[in-house]
């Protein structure tokens, strides 16, 4: 489908012809055609997301309602999932996949899969502003900081991702049943296939294959961007909701 409207909108030749020059992205694909459906499925996303976030609030807050909700119960949810402070099983690790046994691993993966997604955000956004208050098109050098950003980030998403995939496998195999094991994977795969096919942009960007790569990419993310709200991605946002409820009400018992 993204192949077809490439050749729609901007004919055959936009997937072969080699064009290093500044803005040769949207000689394949419109600005516009790029900005428009991201914009509408992230801010959908947005929507559905915030709006479960909030009923969960209230749904927790219906059982012990706070007294008071200050900024550094925030500051406090924000530190606890920067370090991912509930998933180190106490001190050793979680029992996963293995029961027997704990381990680091699934916390290690999941801090490179959540990092390398900041990166690749704070890639766009440094991208965002070269291009639109900077009048500087994409493609970037190599050593600018976009693509420095998104290269770091992109692999580690693809390390993260690819290491909780096989601990999922494994637990799997070894008897252990996830809820939820397909909406899982199938969030993992696409946040992989998104770096993926990102990196091989960044690599053959100067090549022949650039405009399948591009139609490719933009593909893979719209696909993320349409179903972030309904699969693992939401999980960020109740945990997060619920890490502050949290501190807030380890606040209230302290003081009490």
């Amino acid at each position: 489908m993204a192949i077809a409207a490439i050749i729609g909108l901007s004919g055959m030749s936009a997937l072969t012809t080699i064009d290093v020059r500044a803005g040769s992205f949207y000689r394949v694909v419109p600005w516009l055609a790029m900005l428009i459906p991201s914009l509408f499925a992230t801010g959908f996303g947005v929507i559905v997301i915030a709006a479960g976030a909030g009923q969960f609030w209230r749904e927790m807050s219906a059982t012990h309602r706070l007294k008071s909700l200050r900024w550094r119960h925030v500051v406090g949810a924000v530190a606890d999932a920067m370090r991912l402070q509930y998933l180190d099983g106490a001190g050793p690790g979680c029992y996963y996949p293995d029961r027997m046994r704990p381990s680091s691993m699934r916390r290690t993966l999941h801090h490179a899969a959540a990092y390398g997604f900041g990166l690749c955000f704070a890639a766009t956004a440094v991208a965002a502003f070269e291009q639109d208050v900077l009048s500087v098109l994409p493609p970037y050098p190599l050593f600018s900081i976009p693509v420095v950003l998104g290269t770091i980030g992109g692999i580690c998403i693809i390390v993260g991702t690819a290491g909780l995939l096989g601990l999922k496998l494994k637990a799997f195999a070894g008897g252990i049943r996830l809820s939820g094991f397909a909406l899982d994977a199938s969030f993992l795969m696409l946040l992989m296939l998104a770096s993926l096919t990102g990196l091989l942009l960044l690599a053959l960007r100067g090549t022949a294959a650039m405009g399948g790569l591009l139609a490719a990419h933009l593909a893979t993310l719209l696909a993320l961007y349409a179903t972030f709200p309904y699969g693992k991605f939401v999980h960020a946002a109740y945990r997060f909701t619920a890490l502050v409820k949290n501190r807030a009400e380890h606040d209230a018992e302290v003081t009490y």
